[in-house]
């Protein structure tokens, strides 16, 4: 349920998510993980949300 709340909150904090691009930008070599674990964020949000 804390995942639900957690895309909540990024919805509703979109400098949030601003900072979060801007931190790829300085560490591109990450970029390729961080793709894969918010794939997986989603995911799990969505799969908690549905069920």
């Amino acid at each position: 349920m804390w995942l639900c709340g957690f895309a909540t909150a990024l919805n509703h904090s979109p400098y949030d998510f601003i900072i979060i691009l801007r931190i790829i930008a300085i560490y591109p070599r990450f970029l390729n993980a961080f793709t894969c674990a918010l794939s997986l964020l989603f995911l799990l949000v969505f799969k908690d949300c549905l069920s």
